[in-house]
């Protein structure tokens, strides 16, 4: 599973400051994994700086954005919610969060 992340002009700082806040990175182009640089996707994920240095540089233009390994790699688990029945159940079920990314679309909550 991945979680997508826009990129500042510098993606690879982006990345790096996600690693070091415990998340697994690896380059991505727009929201797939870049051709050739990470041949397993997701799972080619890293937190170490080395590593991230040289998947972006394989990447190299191609990677407009990073993506985050979810799951025991990143210690992150991703609820995606759609509707306003959804949130309702978010709520019942007493999920909590510390990140939220809103898509803007009007059928959901963000």
């Amino acid at each position: 599973m991945r979680f997508y992340q826009n990129c500042s002009a510098d993606g690879l700082a982006d990345a790096l400051q996600a690693a070091e806040a415990g998340r697994a990175v690896f380059p991505l182009h727009y929201k797939e994994p870049t051709t050739g640089a990470t041949p397993n996707g997701h799972k080619d994920a890293s937190r170490d700086r080395a590593r991230i240095h040289a998947l972006f540089n394989r990447a190299g233009r191609r990677a407009t954005g990073y993506g985050i390994r979810t799951g025991s790699a990143s210690g992150l688990v991703v609820v995606d919610v759609d509707s306003a029945e959804g949130v309702a159940e978010v709520k019942r079920l007493g999920l909590t969060t510390d990140y939220i990314v809103r898509s803007g679309r009007p059928e959901g909550n963000g």
